[in-house]
């Protein structure tokens, strides 16, 4: 074997220890390893318990497997306290973490779990992993200076914790060693399966029981003709005795569930029989060395090396580990055995039917169900195996409840808050996955209780999910509501626009009225020009004709030209003048007709304008009526929504109130279990009480018998004297 570091083998842990002073278990860190398993460790446990007398080599025994199912060679200092003084090692119950990973071999193995060929489970390559062996190291019991409580008390929780128990002696199986494993069918009378209807033992739950004979050098013996197997033998050491056996005690129970008449002197081997009714094995293992000096010396089988160890013994470890790997299977509740675990009776795979669902041991389960066994047993109560797996399935279906409630919340604040109803109902789905992907995790039991569980947490996140939508909704509503007064002012913006259109409309027709006057005037302007043009020309037709007739004058008066010069000179200057002022008229006339043109432009531009304010005011008009439909609508929705969140506020009180009812009804239904439990324990109490006052008045009686008898041998007595007197 290869040596390993300390960070692949795993360590030794304390599950459970016991305090003197206090007289009850306590749990140490183990449990709490137990609790967050996750991930590989998560696998169902098939739990392994290695029990006996003090200083017979549990310990070694438990590390030499370690090193035999981990294929790994374990350094000196490592695996379960040994020692070599008389002084116990090993207080309460230590367990090997993390488990060991298992393998079941396709060839190799014999149907009934015997091996056809050497070598460690956990080199079986062409297996596939299916469970992992948590290895439990429980201290000695039946110790000189222990009580039998505590014996019975360690003895009743490894039975109940163990898939497979094995019992660790010395050499051969003797009545002393039957009657010291006879404390076990105390077991059977304290723990029962159902309370009431079923009283079966422990039934389908018993471990596999595996006897282990250490130092063992006797030979087998020979029955007709055959060396009996170590498996016959044992089975022959444990065979009932008879009704009457040599030493005058009782054998086989009527019942058949070991509990006898609870009576000290019952057969063990009935009790045994009932605890551990499948099919059970004995190994016998030589001693560790051929020398015995060096394990006298103090190195223990377990800080010894393989090739220190005897071949013998080695080979019979390796062939023990490969048994317990075969035979050892997790526990399971809930209509079916565990896979690859053999049928029993009463169980849901007897007689050849499918086996249903069932709900096996994991880490978080193992520590549940420790804790509900525990907390019985430091009560002095009687551990109920159904009621300690109804509390536990309930436990982790509500633990995966609240871890589906966080994982929903978690996947929640991942990304953008939803805008809308549809991406709020996509991401609620996607927390919805999410939170029963986490649940199915972790969620043990059978499909009614974790869909009555996976109900509680789908209402809870419901309603999460409806505070949500009603939340949304309510901004909707008040977007809705923002917008329709955003509307609302647009429209009123509107219309104050609008007015103010149709107030520069009014001006600009006020200013076409203006125009249009001045155009007039300008038109009677031109006329005016026009008329003051005629009798410009009628002027200069005139000058023409006064200009011909002084031409003429002229002619006629050349003569008198001399003579009339200065009169011609002003009649010169009065045409000048009169040139002039037709020039004057001729200008004015082309003003009067260029401020025509420019009045009749300004009229047409105003009335183009005119136009197009009307135009302007009508498409305001439709904006204001668009804008105050649009206004309504959202009015409308707004009132919708508002009405959607109303009615969502109201599921949700309603679902609340549901949850309160159901929370009373649970907590009354808890008060009327322990009232139950109360009557039950005072009914318990009146029985020992009229128990022991029967056995009074029946020793009252005995001893009135007795007087009577003495007061009558003192009459006879006295009469016999008087006779011979």
């Amino acid at each position: 074997m290869a040596p390993a570091s300390d960070a692949c083998i795993g360590a030794p842990l304390a599950l459970v220890t016991w305090e003197p002073d206090t007289g009850k278990f306590e749990f140490g860190p183990g449990l709490d390893a137990l609790k967050v398993a996750t991930g590989q460790d998560n696998v169902p446990l098939a739990v392994v318990a290695v029990t006996g007398l003090p200083r017979t080599g549990k310990s070694s025994l438990l590390n030499q497997l370690v090193r035999e199912l981990l294929g790994l060679e374990l350094p000196p200092e490592h695996g379960f306290k040994t020692g070599h003084t008389t002084e116990a090692c090993t207080q309460g119950l230590d367990m090997w973490w993390p488990p060991l990973p298992v393998r079941l071999p396709q060839a190799g193995m014999d149907s009934d779990g015997s091996v056809a060929a050497t070598g460690a489970v956990s080199r079986a390559a062409a297996g596939r992993p299916t469970h992992r062996l948590l290895l439990l190291d429980v201290e000695g019991t039946s110790a000189a200076r222990m009580c039998k409580s505590r014996s019975v008390r360690v003895m009743a929780l490894t039975a109940l914790l163990s898939s497979l128990f094995v019992y660790n002696s010395m050499n051969v199986i003797d009545e002393d060693a039957v009657e010291r494993l006879g404390l076990v069918g105390e077991v059977v009378r304290r723990v029962r399966e159902h309370a009431g209807a079923h009283t079966g033992g422990l039934g389908k739950h018993a471990p596999t029981f595996v006897w282990v004979l250490r130092d063992a050098h006797l030979q087998p013996a020979v029955i007709n003709g055959r060396e009996e197997t170590p498996t016959e033998y044992m089975e022959r050491q444990l065979a009932p005795l008879s009704r009457k056996g040599a030493n005058g005690t009782h054998g086989a129970d009527p019942d058949g569930d070991g509990g006898g008449n609870g009576g000290a002197g019952d057969d063990p081997r009935t009790a045994l029989r009932a605890l551990f009714p499948h099919a059970n094995e004995c190994r016998m293992l030589p001693q560790p060395l051929a020398d015995g000096g060096r394990l006298r010396a103090g190195a223990g089988p377990g800080s010894l090396g393989a090739t220190d160890l005897a071949p013998a013994f080695r080979e019979g470890v390796r062939e023990l580990a490969t048994l317990i790997a075969a035979r050892a299977r997790p526990k399971s509740w809930g209509g079916g055995q565990a896979p690859g675990a053999t049928p029993t009776a009463g169980s849901a795979c007897e007689g050849g039917g499918g086996c249903a669902a069932a709900t096996p041991v994991t880490g978080p389960v193992l520590a549940a169900l420790l804790e509900a066994y525990v907390g019985a047993i430091n009560s002095g109560a009687v551990p109920v195996i159904a009621d300690a797996w109804e509390a536990t399935l309930r436990r982790e279906c509500d633990r995966a409840c609240t871890a589906a409630e966080e994982a929903y919340e978690a996947a929640w604040v991942e990304g953008p808050e939803p805008q809308d109803t549809q991406e709020l109902r996509q991401r609620h789905e996607a927390c919805l996955a999410a939170a029963r992907k986490e649940f199915e995790a972790i969620a043990v039991g059978p499909a009614s209780l974790k869909h009555q569980f996976e109900q509680q947490w789908r209402a809870v996140v419901q309603s999460r999910y409806n505070e949500r939508l009603a939340v949304l909704l309510g901004r909707q509503a008040e977007a809705a509501r923002r917008q329709a007064e955003e509307a609302q002012r647009e429209a009123a913006q509107a219309r104050r626009e609008m007015e103010k259109a149709q107030e520069r409309a009014a001006a600009a027709l006020r200013q076409a009225e203006a125009a249009a006057a001045q155009a007039a005037a300008a038109q009677q302007q031109a006329a005016a020009a026009q008329r003051e043009a005629a009798e410009a020309r009628e002027l200069a037709a005139e000058a023409r004709q006064a200009v011909a007739q002084a031409q003429r004058q002229a002619d006629v008066a050349i003569a008198e030209a001399a003579k009339s010069r200065q009169q011609a000179e002003a009649e010169r200057e009065r045409a000048e003048a009169v040139r002039r002022q037709a020039e004057e008229l001729r200008r004015r006339e082309i003003d009067a007709r260029q401020a025509m043109a420019d009045a009749a432009m300004r009229a047409e531009e105003a009335q183009q304008q005119c136009v197009a304010y009307e135009k302007a005011r009508r498409a305001e008009q439709f904006r204001a009526e668009e804008a105050a439909r649009c206004a309504e609508a959202e009015r409308q929705q707004a009132a919708a929504a508002q009405r959607c969140a109303e009615e969502a506020r109201q599921q949700a009180a309603a679902e609340a109130k549901q949850r309160e009812e159901a929370a009373w009804r649970a907590r009354h239904a808890e008060q009327q279990r322990q009232a139950a439990e109360a009557e039950r324990q005072l009914a318990d109490e009146a029985s020992r009480q009229a128990a022991a006052e029967k056995k009074g008045a029946e020793a009252e009686r005995d001893r009135a018998r007795g007087a009577a008898l003495i007061t009558a041998m003192a009459a006879a007595l006295t009469l016999l004297l008087k006779l011979r007197g």
